[in-house]
This record gives structure tokens, C-alpha cells and sequence, in this order.
């Protein structure tokens, strides 16, 4: 059986690390896009304190996500479905170019629809996929590069 892996084309809910010391990530919500700081990052979920850099509505005009809430200078351009790089500063929290790599992906109901992590840059690890209609698929990455593929039951 051939079970193509979601794809979310133009739509970027989800959470992004950033790839500088992993202590920054991106949530970013139907509306809203949230910047939060913390101590050790490992999964999102397990965050037990964190501290709200900033929280802004947004528009996305072309390859570029804009803040619309006092932050005109700050803005996101969109590399790909996965991968946004920070233009503009933060001030002592993020600097200018910082990449941030997507580890959960939520489709427009915010239904998640993958997670994993990133290393240098590239997949890694194992990552959960589920397609619309709830099949799950387990690949697992090192540097990028596929090494196995399972359809779970």
C-alpha cells in the first residue's frame, strides 16, 4: 500500500525551534503567533515554564509572514512549509537571520498532522505522520535521509 505523507501547502500552523540554541520557538496559531523563551527545550509539550517574548496577529503576503501588532520591523520569511527565518530582532532574545525549523505541523482544524525533531538543519529522529483520513506513518530520518518508512496500524 503507498501512503503519500500530508503536505500543508501555504499553510504554516504548527511549532518551529529555533536552530540558534533551542531555547526560542515559534506557535503559531490560526491567528496569532506567540514567541516564547525557556530554560530547556526537549518537546513542547512537556515545557513546564516558559516566558512570552512576544504574541501578535499576523498576514502572510507571498513568502513572507508579517507581525501586524507594533512589530512592523519584525517579520518571518517563509523558505519553505518547514523552515522560516527570523528578519529583523528581538532585541536580547532572537537575532536577525535566526532559522526556525518546523517540529509539529496542525492542519486548519489545528489537528495535528506531524512532529519530530531537527539537527543541523535536517530532519532526524523519528517523526509521526498522519494522513487525513488518520493512517499514521513512522519515518525515520538521520542527517536528512530517510532510513525507514512504516505504515502503523
Amino acid at each position: 500500500m503507498v501512503i503519500s505523507l500530508p503536505s500543508l501547502s501555504g499553510q504554516y500552523q504548527g511549532t518551529y525551534i529555533s536552530n540558534a540554541d533551542s531555547s526560542t520557538y515559534l506557535n503559531i496559531n490560526k491567528d496569532i503567533i506567540e514567541i516564547y523563551q525557556v530554560e530547556d527545550y526537549f518537546r513542547v509539550e512537556d515545557i513546564l515554564e516558559r516566558s512570552l517574548i512576544l504574541k501578535s496577529e499576523y498576514d502572510i503576503v507571498s513568502d513572507t509572514i508579517f507581525l501586524t501588532r507594533n512589530n512592523a520591523r519584525i517579520y518571518f520569511l517563509i523558505l519553505n512549509e518547514e523552515i522560516l527565518q527570523l528578519k529583523g530582532d528581538l532585541k536580547h532574545f532572537i537575532s536577525c537571520n535566526t532559522m526556525f525549523y518546523c517540529t509539529r505541523k496542525k492542519d486548519a482544524n489545528g489537528e495535528i498532522v506531524y512532529f519530530g525533531k531537527w539537527k543541523n538543519g535536517k530532519k532526524d529522529g523519528v517523526w509521526l505522520y498522519i494522513s487525513q483520513t488518520g493512517i499514521r506513518i513512522k519515518v525515520t530520518y538521520e542527517k536528512g535521509v530517510v532510513l525507514d518508512r512504516t505504515v502503523l496500524d
